[in-house]
């Protein structure tokens, strides 16, 4: 069908021809109708009224009958789709029934044409046409933009079809018109809770995704989870320290949960840098977390032991019914304190282990990032804290005084397009591999993720600098 080898134009677009069509079908339509007004005698008002919005909800349709028309004879696909869709959504006169049976028989035919067999990520590169998901309208608008035009950029050289994901709410809608592109490759969507059902409609093109999904595709590329971020930034300590001898204090956070299980399936896994983990089983025994509640110092208490110390001098003290001296016992089998907790528990973690003779490194891994302002403004209180931060938030922190926290976010997000080009132009790499982006160290790992890694900082006495996680040499 000659109308479907040039599918190159993505905006809808009327020719003059088209717009004389539809003038010409709108002046006709209008000249047949017959005055009413000689009528309301002999019918009434109301049978004059209903004759009157009939005939033009017949108009009404005829009108969105002639801008698919138009649409599919000028190979404007994504109109001609969304067209069709209204279209269907309504009930067809019989007057206008031949033309809509001939524009879904189209339709049918753009579908057996579309599908192919399922493929892997790898043949992203060789992708001369290209579909981006991107929200364009709405509250995510700037976020998009700033993702588009890296990509329209590095791919001026393809057909880059660009739809608005603001406009569905319905995936399997968004699929199908996806899937009448025929794409090479397709780029996005960014929300997190559109990308799953995006890809549970027989998506069998290479995607690459800016958000972390559950399910695994071999044609798919995804951004992991921040708590499978994490636990990979600290699998090189955690191999060394070995997972009887660390502590972990987390809250009821949803990031807390998946921290543990990622870092328990690491264990249960060899690495391909050749550290030797304990198995599930074994690890499952060690990893036992202490959960934040009534207060910091209570959890940390329980955590370390003093809590029990206390309780077995005060029954010692009931039990002999005098008073006696004693020195609180603390639990010295840990070397290492790992907190999945917000900003303000953290701050107090030194100070604490310190009142109990500890001086082994505490390691922050926030379960939420602290605005920038709110953390600049703490620097002064922290004692010697490692934090695991991703670049982006070190690079808004510092510049939060000079730039509009807009832009720095806008940069994030076109940092982190030029990261997707990247991985795309080395879809036929093997994996895994790393790439050096100004927004951090990327891991394309080959289960089909790629790992923003975050960084470790020291937090003392208002400083803080980046170190690497080898200097940390905890006591054994």
């Amino acid at each position: 069908m000659s109308w479907l080898k040039n599918p190159y134009s993505s905006r809808i677009k009327v020719g003059h021809q088209g717009r004389a069509c539809l003038v010409a079908s709108l002046l006709t339509i209008i000249g047949s109708v017959t005055p009413v007004s000689a009528s309301l005698a002999e019918t009434g008002v109301t049978n004059a009224q209903q004759l009157q919005d009939t005939r033009i909800r017949l108009i009404d349709y005829e009108i969105l009958l002639l801008k698919a028309e138009i649409a599919l004879r000028n190979n404007e696909l994504i109109a001609f789709v969304q067209h069709m869709q209204q279209l269907e959504s309504q009930q067809t006169p019989e007057k206008f029934v031949s033309r809509f049976d001939y524009l879904q028989q189209q339709m049918q035919l753009i579908d057996t044409n579309s599908s192919q067999p399922s493929i892997e990520f790898t043949s992203a590169a060789d992708a001369q046409n290209i579909v981006v998901l991107l929200p364009l309208s709405g509250p995510y608008a700037e976020a998009g933009q700033a993702i588009l035009a890296p990509i329209q950029q590095a791919f001026a050289n393809k057909k880059v079809y660009v739809i608005d994901t603001e406009l569905y709410t319905d995936m399997a809608e968004l699929a199908r018109l996806v899937n009448l592109f025929n794409p090479d490759l397709i780029v996005g969507p960014l929300e997190p809770h559109k990308a799953e059902p995006f890809l549970q409609n027989n998506i069998n093109k290479p995607t690459l995704l800016f958000t972390s999904i559950q399910q695994k595709y071999a044609h798919v590329v995804s951004l992991a989870s921040s708590a499978k971020a994490n636990a990979a930034a600290l699998q090189p300590l955690l191999s060394q320290v070995k997972p009887q001898y660390v502590a972990w204090l987390v809250d009821s956070s949803p990031v807390s949960d998946p921290l543990i299980a990622a870092v328990e399936e690491q264990f249960n896994q060899a690495d391909s840098k050749g550290f030797e983990f304990p198995l599930r089983s074994e690890a499952a025994t060690v990893i036992e977390p202490e959960l934040l509640k009534n207060g910091v110092d209570k959890s940390l208490a329980k955590l370390v032991g003093a809590e029990q110390s206390s309780a077995r001098v005060n029954w010692l003290k009931r039990t002999i019914d005098r008073s006696i001296e004693s020195n609180q016992y603390v639990r010295q089998d840990k070397s290492l304190l790992i907190a999945a907790v917000p900003h303000q528990p953290a701050i107090q973690l030194a100070p604490l282990m310190g009142y109990y003779g500890f001086n082994y490194p505490i390691i922050w891994v926030p379960t939420q990032l602290p605005d920038t302002k709110t953390f600049n403004l703490s620097l002064g209180s922290w004692q010697k804290t490692y934090v695991l931060l991703p670049r982006y938030f070190v690079y808004e922190q510092a510049l939060s005084n000079k730039k509009n926290q807009e832009n720095i976010n806008i940069g994030l997000f076109s940092a982190l397009a030029e990261v997707a080009v990247e991985m795309i132009r080395r879809s036929e790499q093997p994996k895994p591999y790393v790439i050096n982006s100004q927004i951090g160290r990327i891991e394309v790992k080959s289960d089909g993720e790629y790992y923003l890694l975050p960084e470790l900082f020291e937090l003392n006495n208002g400083r803080m600098k980046r170190i690497s996680l080898e200097r940390l040499k905890p006591p054994r």
